[in-house]
Protein backbone atom coordinates (compact mmCIF):
# COMPACT_ATOMS: atom_id res chain seq x y z
CA UNK A 1 0.00 0.00 0.00
CA UNK A 2 1.39 3.82 -0.78
CA UNK A 3 1.41 5.42 2.23
CA UNK A 4 2.38 9.53 2.40
CA UNK A 5 4.78 10.72 4.55
CA UNK A 6 4.54 13.68 7.00
CA UNK A 7 6.58 16.47 6.50
CA UNK A 8 6.28 16.98 10.31
CA UNK A 9 7.05 14.09 12.27
CA UNK A 10 7.99 11.76 9.15
CA UNK A 11 5.49 9.19 10.03
CA UNK A 12 3.62 7.19 7.28
CA UNK A 13 -0.05 7.66 7.20
CA UNK A 14 -2.51 6.65 4.51
CA UNK A 15 -3.94 10.28 4.23
CA UNK A 16 -2.02 13.56 4.93
CA UNK A 17 -3.76 16.98 4.95
CA UNK A 18 -3.00 20.37 4.00
CA UNK A 19 -2.24 22.77 6.94
CA UNK A 20 -0.62 25.75 7.64
CA UNK A 21 1.75 25.88 10.05
CA UNK A 22 3.59 29.43 10.90
CA UNK A 23 2.67 30.75 7.59
CA UNK A 24 3.73 27.62 5.57
CA UNK A 25 1.83 25.41 4.12
CA UNK A 26 2.57 21.72 5.05
CA UNK A 27 1.56 18.08 4.47
CA UNK A 28 0.85 16.48 7.24
CA UNK A 29 -0.63 13.46 9.56
CA UNK A 30 -3.71 13.96 11.51
CA UNK A 31 -1.70 13.78 14.33
CA UNK A 32 0.27 17.12 13.26
CA UNK A 33 -2.58 18.74 11.81
CA UNK A 34 -3.64 20.16 15.59
CA UNK A 35 -0.56 22.42 14.96
CA UNK A 36 -1.82 24.52 12.44
CA UNK A 37 -4.65 25.83 10.61
CA UNK A 38 -6.67 23.00 8.76
CA UNK A 39 -6.99 23.79 4.85
CA UNK A 40 -8.48 20.25 3.54
CA UNK A 41 -7.53 16.91 3.13
CA UNK A 42 -5.18 15.79 0.18
CA UNK A 43 -6.74 13.37 -2.32
CA UNK A 44 -4.47 10.02 -1.64
CA UNK A 45 -3.56 8.03 -4.37
CA UNK A 46 -5.93 4.94 -4.51
CA UNK A 47 -9.03 7.08 -3.49
CA UNK A 48 -9.20 9.32 -6.71
CA UNK A 49 -8.67 8.51 -10.36
CA UNK A 50 -7.71 10.60 -12.58
CA UNK A 51 -9.85 11.73 -15.61
CA UNK A 52 -8.91 10.88 -19.33
CA UNK A 53 -9.00 14.17 -20.54
CA UNK A 54 -10.23 14.15 -24.42
CA UNK A 55 -8.93 16.65 -27.13
CA UNK A 56 -10.48 17.25 -30.11
CA UNK A 57 -9.39 18.72 -33.13
CA UNK A 58 -12.01 20.33 -34.18
CA UNK A 59 -12.75 19.89 -38.15
CA UNK A 60 -14.77 23.57 -38.08
CA UNK A 61 -13.72 26.23 -39.30
CA UNK A 62 -15.03 29.95 -40.31
CA UNK A 63 -15.60 31.21 -43.59
CA UNK A 64 -13.14 33.66 -45.09
CA UNK A 65 -15.55 37.01 -45.53
CA UNK A 66 -17.51 36.18 -42.29
CA UNK A 67 -17.32 39.75 -40.98
CA UNK A 68 -18.89 40.90 -44.33
CA UNK A 69 -21.58 38.17 -43.66
CA UNK A 70 -22.37 39.18 -40.52
CA UNK A 71 -22.75 43.13 -41.32
CA UNK A 72 -25.00 42.48 -44.22
CA UNK A 73 -27.44 39.88 -42.15
CA UNK A 74 -26.72 42.06 -38.60
CA UNK A 75 -28.17 44.84 -40.91
CA UNK A 76 -31.03 43.41 -43.13
CA UNK A 77 -32.46 42.25 -40.21
CA UNK A 78 -31.87 44.86 -37.42
CA UNK A 79 -31.51 48.09 -39.40
CA UNK A 80 -28.09 48.64 -37.22
CA UNK A 81 -25.87 46.94 -35.02
CA UNK A 82 -27.41 48.98 -31.86
CA UNK A 83 -30.61 47.75 -32.19
CA UNK A 84 -28.84 43.91 -32.61
CA UNK A 85 -26.97 44.38 -29.35
CA UNK A 86 -29.16 45.10 -27.15
CA UNK A 87 -32.03 42.46 -28.23
CA UNK A 88 -29.70 40.03 -27.79
CA UNK A 89 -27.08 41.46 -24.96
CA UNK A 90 -23.98 42.01 -26.68
CA UNK A 91 -21.57 44.75 -26.43
CA UNK A 92 -21.76 46.83 -29.82
CA UNK A 93 -17.90 47.69 -29.37
CA UNK A 94 -17.22 44.33 -29.29
CA UNK A 95 -19.40 43.53 -32.56
CA UNK A 96 -17.82 46.54 -34.44
CA UNK A 97 -14.10 45.52 -33.86
CA UNK A 98 -15.24 41.84 -35.17
CA UNK A 99 -16.70 43.48 -38.02
CA UNK A 100 -13.41 45.79 -38.64
CA UNK A 101 -11.29 42.30 -38.48
CA UNK A 102 -9.49 43.51 -35.37
CA UNK A 103 -10.98 40.69 -33.19
CA UNK A 104 -11.16 37.00 -34.57
CA UNK A 105 -14.56 35.20 -33.65
CA UNK A 106 -14.22 31.87 -31.67
CA UNK A 107 -16.26 29.13 -32.61
CA UNK A 108 -18.53 29.38 -29.83
CA UNK A 109 -19.66 33.04 -30.83
CA UNK A 110 -20.14 32.04 -34.48
CA UNK A 111 -22.44 29.34 -33.67
CA UNK A 112 -24.71 31.82 -31.30
CA UNK A 113 -24.57 34.53 -34.22
CA UNK A 114 -25.54 31.64 -36.17
CA UNK A 115 -28.61 30.82 -34.44
CA UNK A 116 -29.62 34.20 -33.59
CA UNK A 117 -29.10 35.30 -37.03
CA UNK A 118 -29.76 32.05 -39.28
CA UNK A 119 -26.45 32.52 -41.20
CA UNK A 120 -23.81 29.85 -41.90
CA UNK A 121 -20.33 31.46 -41.02
CA UNK A 122 -18.94 27.96 -40.03
CA UNK A 123 -17.72 25.26 -42.44
CA UNK A 124 -16.37 21.68 -42.08
CA UNK A 125 -13.38 21.03 -43.03
CA UNK A 126 -12.44 17.79 -44.67
CA UNK A 127 -8.67 16.51 -44.62
CA UNK A 128 -7.15 13.90 -46.99
CA UNK A 129 -4.24 12.08 -45.95
CA UNK A 130 -1.35 10.24 -48.10
CA UNK A 131 -1.76 6.40 -49.29
CA UNK A 132 0.31 4.52 -46.95
CA UNK A 133 2.23 3.10 -49.66
CA UNK A 134 2.46 5.97 -52.01
CA UNK A 135 5.96 7.16 -52.38
CA UNK A 136 7.02 11.33 -52.52
CA UNK A 137 7.59 12.37 -55.76
CA UNK A 138 11.29 13.38 -56.36
CA UNK A 139 10.42 16.91 -57.85
CA UNK A 140 14.01 18.56 -58.08
CA UNK A 141 15.92 16.93 -61.14
CA UNK A 142 19.19 16.73 -58.52
CA UNK A 143 19.23 14.21 -55.75
CA UNK A 144 20.08 15.83 -52.51
CA UNK A 145 23.29 16.35 -50.64
CA UNK A 146 23.47 13.71 -48.05
CA UNK A 147 26.55 13.13 -45.21
CA UNK A 148 27.22 9.92 -46.81
CA UNK A 149 27.78 12.09 -50.40
CA UNK A 150 29.72 14.40 -47.90
CA UNK A 151 31.77 11.92 -46.26
CA UNK A 152 32.81 10.35 -50.03
CA UNK A 153 33.65 13.50 -50.90
CA UNK A 154 36.23 14.62 -47.86
CA UNK A 155 37.97 10.63 -48.23
CA UNK A 156 38.34 11.48 -51.62
CA UNK A 157 40.17 14.65 -51.09
CA UNK A 158 42.46 13.02 -49.06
Amino acid sequence: MDELICEVCGNKTPKLYSVIIEGSEMQVCKECASLGKKKQPLPTKKSHKLRKQISEESEEELIEDYPTILKNAILEKYGDLQKFCRSHNLKESWLKKVIDGHIPLTLEEAKKLEKILKIKLIIKQTYTLPEENSKPENTSKKPAFTLGDLLKEKLNLR
